[in-house]
Parts: structure tokens; sequence; C-alpha cells
């Protein structure tokens, strides 16, 4: 009987594939954290630039610079993903499954007008590339929210396939 191995790189990108598809994970989704509405605001509210430091850390594995709110839940094709800014900020930088990210691109944003309690959703559209020692293996494309407050990120839903 012959038996065939399968090369240790190869199941480490496919696991956090299924890791980003959304196929392995947490629990349940949870619906958007509420905030104190009534509070007032003392920082700007820049969604965009909230969003592309986000972003950029994906890739830069560097998750120093996004303004994330101390309660943010991170949601990730229904799955809980993160429950606290320092949580997200210490995957982005040490998970496996974000440091085999080697490329972001083609970003398209549409920010929707501002809720009365000041949230601004800035929503934005990118493909993702995925691999290993330079080599890319896998480009998804991911549709993520960005519920913004205060210049502070307090809720994200990505949506990652291969559509």
């Amino acid at each position: 009987m012959r038996r065939t191995f399968i090369h240790p790189a190869k199941l480490v990108a496919a696991g956090s594939a299924a890791t980003l598809l959304g196929l392995a994970g947490a629990s349940g989704a949870e619906a958007a954290p509420l905030h104190n509405a009534t509070a007032p605001c003392s920082a700007g509210n820049d969604a965009r630039g909230a969003a592309d430091a986000y972003l950029d850390s994906l890739v830069s594995h560097d998750a120093s610079a996004v303004p994330f709110a101390p309660d943010v839940l991170r949601v990730e094709n229904g799955l809980v993903t993160g429950r606290s800014g320092d949580e997200i900020r210490n995957d982005l930088n040490t998970s496996v499954k974000y440091k085999i990210i080697t490329g972001l691109r083609d970003r398209k944003y549409a920010e929707g007008a501002p809720a009365p309690d000041g949230t601004v959703t800035e929503n934005v559209d990118y493909r993702l590339d995925v691999g290993v020692v330079g080599t890319t293996l896998l480009t998804v494309r991911v549709r993520e929210r960005f519920d913004v407050r205060c210049g502070q990120i307090t809720y994200i839903n990505a949506t990652i396939g291969l559509w």
C-alpha cells in the first residue's frame, strides 16, 4: 500500500485558508455592541482612516496604530473571532492566520451616513492574497464593515469568500 504525505506548509496554508474563509472558528455571531449613545465624542470620526489602519495591519502584522474601542466585536462569516481591542490586536500581530496574508488590493469604499449616536459605517470590498514563503497560494474576496464612533472601531463584520 502506498502512503501519500502532505507537506506541512500545505497543511498550514489549508488550515489558515479555512479560518479565513470562516470554516473553522469560534462561537456564533452576536449583534454589534451597544455603546453609550449619550456620551459626547471628543475625537473626530475618520471612519475611512480607522478602516485603513486595520486593513494596513493585515499586511504589516503591526496593529499598534489601529484605533479599537476596548469592547470592539469582530465577526467573520457569522462567527465571533474577537471580543476586545486587545484580543483582536494580539491576533493581528501574532496569529498564523494573519501572518500568511501577503497582500491586500483593489479596495473599494462605501461610507454610510452617521447614525444618531455618531457612528459611521465604512464598508470596504477588497482582495486578500494568502501564501507562504513569498508565494501566493490563494486570493479571496472580502467585504468588511467597520462601525466607527468617536474615532474608534466599535464593530467589524467580515464576509470572506471565493466569489
